[in-house]
């Protein structure tokens, strides 16, 4: 290889190291829905798959974008928590975020293989303000929008129950459900013209990926890595979520928050 092709050949290279090297890079993905039937705009925020670590500069990033964008629902789709040791720190940090008056959690693949002690996490969100569903709803009016939340038990780590989800035609439904897999189940069970939309994680986008195509996925993901599916039909939408797992490092795969905007 010539001298000069050498050189951009490595310039190229390296170029690319830094620009998909995107681990504590926090992004915001937003998405627009128009069927509420509020006076105003309602505004969701979804965080997943944090994979909580003490000191990590990414937990401080993530409370201030969240506290910015001032949203009336926080949904916490999983896998917030892997390591036992770490729970009082992770107590300290979840009451960082602003107090909506609506905030709600389910749990992951991860909080179950970790062993994290459920009780307990469930009363460290309860002391915070945020109410951990498994298998369970939730009813809460905004502006005149009546919205149910139904949060589902981890495909992987725990047994969802489809039976958790009920709904009226009044009301806009929301699934949480960690795993994407569950969505092809999830839409089986809901008739196509309801007002629905599922949240899911666990992916991480791929985690490493080139240029955003995985290597690899985890079990529990079906075809879906990361973005807004079925957007005109049942729309379902998968965070890269937060932090990382088996190995600290993303490649093309930035960190998001997803910003729900519902009109």
């Amino acid at each position: 290889m010539r001298p000069i092709a050498l050189k951009l050949f490595i310039v190229i290279f390296f170029a690319l190291i830094v620009t998909g090297c995107q681990t504590g890079k926090l992004g915001i993905v937003e998405h627009e829905f128009n069927f509420s039937g509020s006076k105003s705009t309602i505004n969701f925020v979804q965080i997943s798959d944090l994979h909580f670590k003490p000191g990590d500069e990414l937990n401080t990033k993530l409370v201030q974008s969240v506290r910015e964008i001032r949203p009336d629902v926080i949904l916490f789709t999983g896998d917030m928590i892997d390591d036992r040791k770490n729970m009082d720190a992770f107590s300290d940090y979840i009451g960082a975020f602003p107090k909506s008056s609506h905030m709600y959690a389910i749990l992951g693949n991860w909080e179950y293989w970790s062993n994290i002690d459920i009780a307990t996490l469930d009363r460290i969100y309860s002391a915070n303000g945020i109410t951990l569903l498994v298998n369970e709803d939730a009813v809460i009016n905004i502006d005149g929008a009546p919205i149910r939340v139904v949060g589902l038990d981890d495909l992987l780590g725990g047994k969802p129950s489809l039976l958790a989800i009920n709904w009226s035609d009044n009301q806009i439904l929301i699934v949480l459900a960690h795993c994407p897999k569950l969505y092809d189940s999830i839409r089986e069970v809901i008739p196509l013209k309801t007002k629905v939309m599922v949240l899911s994680g666990h992916t991480h986008g791929g985690q490493i990926t080139f240029f955003g195509l995985p290597f690899r996925l985890p079990p529990g993901s079906g075809e879906y890595v990361a973005g807004l599916y079925h957007e005109d039909t049942f729309p379902l939408i998968v965070s890269r979520g937060i932090g990382t797992s088996v190995i600290d490092l993303r490649f093309f795969a930035q960190p998001d928050i997803i910003r729900i905007l519902i009109r």
